[in-house]
């Protein structure tokens, strides 16, 4: 059994980050995965990776075509088996990897408005009515009305606002509920990550050399998308 894999995971660097744009993750209902570590457990994610955007689309597009068939060749190495949902190398069956088809955590839920209550018609009783002349009405609002002392009056507490950081995992030897093995990006690139996902971008360009993939929570290398990193977003 092949245990190359088609890519090979090396040390990516902190690097400056530049935004760019693709088309919205909310596009996609599913991503596509293959299976990276055959040593760990078939449930855990760190056997599992994400295949490169562009891949990933290609898949799921004859997946879901009408004509589809039981074979589809991915590329020149590589072709996807759907009746065994296997990836394997083109010249070479038996060399094989599990893929699968997993559902997209960015894309578009829909969501749903509640009518506001209706408001009922209240009636108003005129002065007539009442016999009270508007001046005596004013003069009694006057006399019933409390009296607030200034130093009662509380200000409002102010609420602090969390700042949102972005890592990367530096240490692949570690856990993932190890911090150790977390590298954070510093806060100006940080804040620009945080922009792109809020605008719900697929990924961001960090520079020449890597980007971010935010549906598979991956930074990646430009030229080569199988070299990937973790990352993370909390609140500090």
């Amino acid at each position: 059994e092949d245990k190359s894999g088609p890519g090979k995971l090396e040390i990516d660097e902190n690097t400056p980050l530049k935004t760019g744009t693709t088309s919205p993750a909310a596009a996609r209902s599913h991503v596509w995965m293959w299976r990276h570590d055959l040593d760990a457990p078939e449930d855990s994610k760190k056997a599992w990776k994400p295949y490169p955007i562009k891949d990933s689309d290609a898949i799921e597009e004859r997946y879901l075509s009408k004509k589809r068939s039981d074979t589809f060749e991915l590329n020149s190495k590589y072709s996807i088996n759907f009746v065994t949902m296997l990836q394997f190398q083109t010249d070479d069956e038996y060399r094989q990897r599990a893929i699968k088809r997993v559902k997209n955590p960015l894309a578009t839920t829909t969501l749903s408005l509640v009518s506001p209550p209706e408001l009922q018609p209240v009636e108003i009783k005129s002065s007539e009515k009442s016999g009270v002349k508007i001046d005596d009405e004013v003069e009694l609002a006057k006399k019933t009305e409390p009296k607030i002392k200034v130093d009662e009056v509380k200000s409002p507490q102010k609420t602090t606002k969390k700042q949102t950081v972005w890592a990367w995992k530096s240490d692949l030897d570690l856990s993932d509920s190890d911090s150790d093995a977390w590298t954070e990006y510093p806060t100006g690139k940080a804040l620009a990550i945080e922009k792109a996902y809020q605008e719900k971008k697929d990924t961001i360009k960090l520079n020449a050399k890597y980007s971010i993939n935010f549906g598979a929570m991956i930074q990646f290398q430009s030229k080569d998308e199988y070299r990937q990193r973790p990352i993370k977003r909390k609140a500090k």
